[in-house]
């Protein structure tokens, strides 16, 4: 993956081995599901069509609470919460919120300077989102 090919691995992956395959990841069997239809499917379903079970790894990164853990009416609610969260009005609001604060931080912190400590204003950045 350092060489930014993730697409070209995504699309020889489904050439050689079709939609649904299976793989390894972090050691343990995975089934590797690509393309529109699937996550549709995944995403969109009531969660009684299949059951998922992400690897400890997984959990360990995105917490065991995460929407692709969730079944029945969490995952419902969830879902359902995200999805009004991502509508195009919602968005707007929330990245004129964040274009406000970018904004205030560079002018605080950044402009006028000839040298910046990015990495050090870069981590305070999202504590004020």
């Amino acid at each position: 993956m350092r060489t930014n090919m993730q697409e070209e691995w995504l699309h020889e992956r489904e050439r050689k081995y079709g939609p649904i395959s299976r793989l390894s990841l972090f050691g343990k069997p995975t089934v590797f599901i690509h393309g529109q239809a699937m996550n549709k499917l995944i995403f969109s379903g009531d969660s009684s069509e299949m059951a998922n079970k992400q690897t400890a790894s997984i959990c360990a990164i995105l917490g065991d609470r995460n929407l692709m853990e969730l079944r029945g009416q969490d995952h419902k609610c969830v879902r359902d919460s995200l999805m009004s969260f991502l509508l195009p009005e919602s968005l707007k609001h929330e990245v004129g919120k964040m274009d406000e604060e970018v904004r205030k931080h560079i002018e605080l912190h950044w402009q006028g300077k000839e040298k910046v400590a990015v990495r050090q204003y870069a981590v305070k950045l999202p504590q004020l989102l």
